[in-house]
């Protein structure tokens, strides 16, 4: 069972316009095949055959497409056999609306396992402590240093403290945004990716991630709230959906805090801190990184600390993985269409 010769049909056509995303056309083609048994599936089959007699393929662009105008493609096909049961008369309709990526994946990659991930984000607010009432001042921070001097200014030029110069006590909490993109991606119901379960939920990149044309720093991206589906059936082939997004940070996923508190460490002893007048501080005191007071702090003679000099202390909350094993750098191949038809 096969089919012997196709032959496009230039007559009887039609076509019709509503705007540039709203064209559509047909084009008929005469197919013969070697027996009245073969059917419509058969006829399918052939694509793609021998020499220029090959049918058109879902998607295929119209010969007559504009270049560099809207991709007139193949959106459906269908067939009739005639009374002679060795020649069919087949129709293909094409359009320049545009086409829905979920048809387009099950079409290109009929095992949802091999379809390349999806990725869509943006920017979610919650409450959070302004960065720079935790940094003292606002100031851009080393991706790899333990303690970061050299503040600037807030956005009113002006330190983060008390008129009196005092850090403050309480952390007001305002409205922040955070970028953060979400993925999904299918794998063998059976097969699960070996990060899932294994990974703390809350985990940052190790080491640098290349992604979406960007560089990212260590530690500025973190996973966060991975899900999995039901088991999925499509094609014979069983899948889980696994969703998660990538949470970004630029100043980085660690805790940073002023270098303060009520006492100092004197050669390895812990001491509290005296103030110049004899007594002990009622508020936090500003530390040098060293476990000292910092210059300023404490003098009756100039109770204002140096905030310039503000030791910020950064440490470590998450695990850390490399990223590498995530599908977030997987490319999404888009089809080259490309003009078919018998003649």
């Amino acid at each position: 069972m096969s089919v012997l010769s196709v032959r496009e049909i230039f007559r009887d056509r039609g076509g019709s316009s509503g705007g540039v995303s709203r064209i559509n056309v047909s084009r008929q083609f005469q197919v013969w095949t070697s027996t009245a048994a073969d059917d419509f599936l058969t006829i399918l089959a052939s694509y793609p055959g021998p020499g220029p007699s090959l049918l058109p393929a879902l998607y295929d662009l119209h010969p007559n497409s504009p270049a560099g105008g809207p991709a007139i493609t193949c959106r459906n096909a269908s067939g009739r056999q005639n009374a002679g049961g060795v020649d069919w008369l087949f129709t293909y309709d094409y359009s320049s609306e545009p086409i829905d990526r979920d048809m387009m994946d099950r079409e290109l990659y009929p095992n949802p396992i091999m379809r390349p991930a999806r990725c869509s984000g943006g920017a979610g607010r919650y409450a959070a402590i302004p960065k720079m009432w935790i940094y003292l001042t606002t100031r851009q921070l080393g991706p790899d240093d333990a303690a970061y001097t050299g503040a600037t200014p807030d956005r009113t030029g002006c330190g983060i403290t008390t008129s009196a110069g005092e850090p403050y006590d309480s952390l007001p909490e305002i409205d922040d945004s955070r970028w953060s993109l979400h993925f999904s991606k299918n794998y063998d119901a059976q097969k699960m990716p070996s990060w899932l379960f294994s990974w703390d939920p809350d985990t940052v990149n190790s080491k640098t991630v290349q992604m979406l044309g960007r560089t990212f720093g260590p530690r500025t991206l973190k996973l966060a709230q991975p899900k999995f589906s039901d088991v999925q059936r499509e094609n014979g082939v069983d899948f889980r959906t696994i969703d998660f997004d990538i949470d970004y940070d630029a100043l980085g996923h660690t805790y940073k805090v002023a270098d303060r508190g009520f006492s100092v460490n004197v050669s390895g002893t812990v001491k509290k801190i005296l103030l110049g007048d004899g007594t002990y501080p009622t508020v936090p005191q500003l530390l040098n990184g060293s476990g000292g007071l910092l210059a300023g702090t404490g003098n009756t003679a100039a109770n204002v600390p140096d905030t310039a000099l503000a030791y910020i202390r950064e440490g470590a909350v998450y695990p850390e993985q490399d990223f590498k094993l995530l599908p977030i750098n997987e490319s999404y191949i888009v089809p080259t269409f490309s003009a078919k038809g018998g003649v």
